[in-house]
């Protein structure tokens, strides 16, 4: 039986072939077709546009648009930080920094800047797709 507190020795090996890495398709940032993905610039638009009601009705309290604001930076942040991790592949430390940027963009009160910023990232992706220049 083991004793959990001992290590267990061994011996690391090299694979004696390496087709196995011929099967990985892979990513690197040549392969990228903006700095964000289209879908980060899509939830930014979306959830700029989505809380221009709430905007309007916070306007006349300095408080209740700060809070707005901070509430759609955070929202925003967060979706675009898991967005870039886990279906754009960025390290964690690329995603955080371009959640907090969009977030950002996003949390600056009234629809304008969100939309026009996620616009223009979004452009590109979709004059790729019209016009099949694109892989």
């Amino acid at each position: 039986m083991l004793d959990k507190r001992q290590p267990v020795r061994g011996e690391i090996v090299q694979p004696e072939d390496d087709d196995y890495l011929g099967d990985y398709d892979h990513y690197d940032v040549e392969n990228r077709n903006g700095p964000i993905h289209p879908l980060s610039a899509m939830v930014t638009i979306a959830l700029d546009f989505f809380w221009t009601v709430p905007d309007l009705a916070a306007t006349p309290t300095v408080v209740g648009l700060f809070f707005t604001a901070f509430s759609i930076f955070v929202l925003n942040g967060i979706a675009v930080s898991l967005i870039q991790y886990f279906v754009e592949r960025d390290n964690l430390g690329s995603a955080l920094a371009k959640g907090f940027a969009m977030g950002i963009v996003a949390g600056v009160p009234y629809p304008l800047t969100g939309t026009i910023v996620g616009g223009a990232f979004l452009l590109p992706h979709v004059k790729r797709q019209l016009l099949g220049s694109g892989k």
